[in-house]
């Protein structure tokens, strides 16, 4: 039988999930570990969530089922909501759409017992891609973590970390606000928080299921990225400030270059175009790039702009 206080409080938030939301609820019911909670948090969902939790609430009584009740609508403000409910020493986020292995939270609780000083740990996942096979996502490359999610490089996703609820809560959670690199945010800020003490278990066995992410509307990508980065490199900044690392800041370049990437996929639509100086100044002031890389990214775009509306010019004039 579960305890009265569960050790490890898991965090899943839904919207419009109904369909596939019992697949990811079961990988948790199907754990060797029994001493779990489970907080399903509804992002305002428009399908039949509430049936379908009710009849799977009833059948576990670890399991909750709760509604966002502030603002703004967002995955980061249901975990947040969903943290702060936890009663568990140890927290997990899950997605909705990805399983737990039947072992993962033995496999992760035997750890954080062995070692108490753990703020966080770490373990590998299986990504399922969409040839239907999976393959093992490996974010341990031998650099230091920080740097890996500085320049957007090996890093881990939200479900592989387990954390210790009382140092989450002291990081403040996940940022509201961002569109989009929510947990990019997060783990930047966690792993630059004075004094973090976390490991990465590598050598372990994947103990997580992700499905990879469909692709996106490259417009709403592009504009979501931009509102995204006005907010993650000056708060990247203060964090670095912090442990005195500012220096790194250079390694954000690679969010840049993602940046420009999904504007040339969005075909330069002038609403993302318009905003290419405020993003180049923005990461000039904050010391990712320099005033004469600046002036070079400038010029390119500008010339590859200049290329694809003669392009567009050309195809209009011979389709007449």
């Amino acid at each position: 039988m579960p305890h009265k206080k569960p050790l490890v409080s898991i965090v899943t938030p839904v919207f419009n999930r109904a369909g596939i939301v019992r697949r990811t609820i079961d990988s948790v019911i199907a754990q060797t570990y029994p001493d779990w909670e489970l907080w399903v948090v509804d992002d305002g969902s428009m399908d039949n969530i509430v049936e379908v939790m009710d009849s799977i609430c009833r059948s576990d009584s670890r399991i909750h089922f709760i509604k966002r009740d502030r603002e703004p609508k967002s995955a980061s403000t249901c975990r947040n909501i969903g943290a702060k409910k936890a009663r568990g020493d140890y927290l997990i986020f899950l997605d909705s759409d990805d399983r737990l292995e039947p072992f993962c939270l033995e496999q992760r609780v035997k750890v954080m017992g062995a070692d108490p000083d753990l703020d966080f740990a770490v373990f590998p996942m299986k990504v399922l891609n969409s040839n239907g096979k999976y393959r093992q996502r490996n974010f341990d490359n031998g650099k230091d973590a920080l740097i890996n999610f500085l320049s957007k490089k090996e890093y881990w996703a939200i479900l592989c970390p387990i954390w210790k609820k009382q140092f989450f809560l002291k990081t403040g959670g996940f940022d509201d606000n961002f569109p989009r690199y929510q947990d990019i945010e997060f783990h930047i800020k966690a792993l630059a928080c004075p004094g973090v003490k976390y490991r990465l278990y590598s050598g372990y066995p994947p103990d997580t299921e992700v499905i990879a992410s469909a692709k996106n509307d490259t417009l709403d990508l592009a504009l979501r990225l931009y509102a995204s980065l006005l907010l993650l490199i000056p708060q990247t900044y203060n964090c670095l400030s912090e442990i005195q690392k500012t220096e790194q800041m250079h390694y954000m370049s690679a969010y840049l270059k993602d940046w420009l990437r999904n504007l040339a996929l969005a075909n330069f639509n002038d609403n993302v175009s318009n905003k290419v100086d405020e993003i180049l100044k923005l990461f000039y002031s904050y010391k990712v790039i320099s005033n004469f890389n600046m002036k070079v990214y400038r010029n390119q775009l500008r010339l590859n702009l200049f290329m694809v509306k003669l392009l567009k010019y050309i195809f209009i004039q011979t389709m007449r």
